[in-house]
């Protein structure tokens, strides 16, 4: 018997790939373990988009290094293996076996193989992924639809890491959904590097809009969620079936970057302030209830003062439902690598912690407005002490990223819909009471 132990990193789109190591990994006579002491094989699946994130996976396959046994293989996979496989494998003698991005179907064969280095030009790894063993609880899941992008946005590496976009097959999708379903889907979280785009490149040209009517049709998930829409590619189409359907919740994640017109510029964004600003507004009039989510970038090179004081007052304005943000991590290999002036990294700092704290008092606002209302909350968790105590989720909020419901009531079961009346909110997370078990779906 041979075992496998797997640290997955990054993004749920680089966890969907884990999961899929796993199935062939397991279909193969490997057994998964918790102990990375002797295991067979050590495999650390890598993110390494942005500088933190290379940090950590170095890190995470440095310590994995350490419980190395004469025998053992130590794989590193993912997106680091792919961007930096040849200068990993030169710098880190441990390392067995290194696999590039698109070729997780074929990790058993490698393992097994005498190569050192599995890591083809940067391409699209589309995969039949209902071959995947879901690390998610049953009733929620992630379903990727697209892998690549074609934005080249002038910060990021995506692209040369993961290549050009390519749309997965409807049919595939939908297979995919289905198998998930027989274990009990409730939420259904929709992603890809840029989701809006999902079926330019697919013969049919029915885009996202086609898909998510396939989806609705061929499968009976409640709840369908929208994650991660480049703003310049969101239509009028996509629009009006969000706002007409119920399975489509309210809740699209948008990030925008910035809001200055010249860092957008630079940044490659496509839409200008005023182009950002018409969108929201006809999202928000279609959809009343709209929980709006966006992530935000300070400290890009040559932003000054006036452009960081433009997006604060844009958010203050907008006044976001979700927000995430970071700081400007220079990667050379990328044109905005190459511009400047940089803005110094306290000072970036000093940005994102104003942003934060802004945004925490605009979160603070929007939950107190749930108290004394009634939601649909999805189960999530149990606590033993206290016992009766609960966690779960509404709709506007996504998985991992957002905030939670806090409730009490009796005889909840993990992935049931519930009842619960809202009494109190701090700044990210609601807190209430059952005043309905097990709603009818």
């Amino acid at each position: 018997m041979k075992t496998y132990w797997l640290l997955a990193l990054g993004c749920d789109k680089n966890i969907i790939d884990a999961e899929v190591m796993a199935h062939y990994l397991i279909s193969s006579g490997y057994v998964p373990v918790d102990d990375p002491d002797g295991a067979d094989v050590l495999i650390v699946h890598t993110c390494g988009f942005i500088t933190p994130a290379i940090e950590e996976s170095i890190d995470a396959i440095l310590g994995a290094a350490e419980h190395k046994g004469p025998s053992t293989k130590l794989v590193v996979s993912g997106c680091l293996a792919q961007r930096y496989g040849r200068e990993l494998a030169d710098e880190i003698e441990e390392i067995d076996l290194l696999v590039g991005v698109g070729r997780h179907g074929e990790i058993t064969g490698l393992i097994e193989s005498t190569d050192r280095i599995a890591v083809s030009a940067p391409e699209a790894g589309v995969y039949d992924s209902t071959r995947r063993i879901p690390s998610t609880p049953p009733y929620y899941a992630f379903v990727k639809v697209s892998e690549g992008c074609d934005n080249r946005c002038a910060y990021c590496t995506i692209p040369d890491i993961r290549g050009r976009h390519i749309s997965r097959r409807p049919e595939d999708i939908v297979r995919e959904i289905q198998f998930l379903e027989e274990g009990g889907l409730f939420e259904l979280n929709l992603i890809a590097q840029d989701l809006a785009a999902y079926g330019r490149d697919l013969p049919d040209g029915s885009g996202l809009p086609g898909l998510l009517r396939t989806i609705m049709d061929e499968t009976t998930v409640p709840w369908i969620r929208l994650l991660y829409l480049h703003p310049a590619s969101i239509r009028d189409e996509l629009i009006t079936l969000m706002a007409t359907s119920e399975r489509l919740i309210d809740y699209l994640d948008m990030p925008i970057q910035h809001i200055s017109d010249r860092i957008l510029s630079s940044m490659g964004r496509k839409l200008d302030r005023a182009g950002h600003h018409d969108l929201i507004q006809r999202l928000r009039k279609a959809m009343p209830d709209l929980i709006l989510r966006t992530t935000v970038m300070v400290g890009y090179p040559g932003e000054g003062e006036s452009e960081f004081t433009e997006l604060l007052d844009y958010i203050e304005e907008v006044r976001f439902d979700r927000l995430g943000a970071f700081v400007y991590s220079p990667e050379p290999e990328t044109r905005a690598g190459k511009l400047g002036p940089m803005v110094p990294e306290e000072e970036g700092q000093r940005r994102f912690d104003i942003l934060m704290e802004t945004q925490r008092k605009i979160s603070r606002s929007h939950l107190s407005g749930y108290i004394g209302k009634e939601l649909s909350v999805l189960v999530c968790g149990a606590y033993a002490d206290p016992p009766d105590l609960y966690v779960g989720r509404f709709f506007g909020q996504a998985p991992d990223i957002d905030g939670q419901v806090l409730f009490t009531g009796e005889g909840c079961e993990l992935g049931d819909l519930v009842r619960v009346r809202i009494t109190d909110s701090d700044d990210y997370d609601l807190t209430g009471i059952v005043v309905e078990d097990t709603l009818d779906i």
